[in-house]
């Protein structure tokens, strides 16, 4: 059966600041804001996440699989690209829109697992996390975001290479206890929004020419994002509480 993702994996700072302006609300005598988390967990369904490549030929893509997540169940997972193909390959898995609740942090919390491209020629493939503001373009999330599991390398092949090497830091190499199909949980404090801004997430694997690692070469489950609601017309199902004390979660 799948662990659930606890509130326990999320103390960090930001989640302590908010924390923190909520208590001082009370205390004046203000209510606190009501605001919801989403859990998508993939054992129905795809959870209304696309994947979509920068190139006509690519062996690997995201993919959904009724078995591709933790134990063995519902989640996303990219196999990179094994032979030769003359160009990088970078494919994308991104999430339907989310409209934030409440004036503050939001947080982003995964179960990941990766096996990304290293020899002695440096670190060729890779992944990170990006986010889309109001519709805006994507950025990166930057390394210094992460509470737990962040970023734990700088690709630096040459040649062909991915387009995530821009010299700042991925994930790269071999998660944790790969090899044992476990799943790690990263967290991330993706900054501070309005309540009404919409926003949505990327998971950016990005690869170069040639020669895949371990397969999967990244694996996605668990997905939590803190302080938002799905888009009208999503599956979702939503607890909304007035504290961080009382909140509770569901999943999609």
């Amino acid at each position: 059966m799948k662990t659930s993702i606890t509130n326990s994996k999320i103390k960090n700072s930001a989640l302590a600041k908010f924390s923190a302006s909520v208590l001082t609300l009370a205390v004046a005598g203000i209510a606190s804001p009501a605001f919801s988390d989403v859990n998508i967990d993939f054992n129905a369904n795809d959870g209304s996440f696309t994947s979509a490549f920068n190139t006509a030929e690519f062996e690997g893509p995201w993919t959904y699989s009724a078995s591709g997540g933790a134990d063995g169940t519902g989640g996303w997972a990219t196999i990179g690209q094994a032979a030769n193909i003359g160009h990088s390959c970078t494919t994308d898995l991104t999430s339907s829109a989310m409209t934030v609740l409440a004036n503050g942090s939001v947080t982003l919390s995964f179960d990941h697992r990766f096996s990304f491209e290293v020899d002695s020629g440096g670190r060729w493939d890779g992944g990170a996390v990006f986010v889309s503001r109001n519709g805006g373009a994507f950025t990166k999330v930057d390394g210094s975001a992460f509470g737990a599991n962040g970023y734990n390398g700088v690709l630096t092949g040459w040649g062909a290479g991915s387009e995530l090497a821009d010299g700042s830091a991925v994930f790269s190499g071999e998660s944790t206890a790969f090899l044992t199909s476990s799943f790690m949980n990263s967290v991330a404090n993706l900054g501070t929004f309005d309540a009404g801004d919409t926003l949505r997430i990327r998971f950016r694997a990005s690869f170069d020419s040639n020669t895949s690692a371990g397969a999967p070469s990244w694996a996605i489950d668990n997905i939590g994002v803190g302080n938002v609601i799905p888009a009208p017309g999503a599956t979702a199902l939503l607890a909304v509480a007035g504290s961080i004390a009382g909140r509770r979660r569901r999943r999609i």
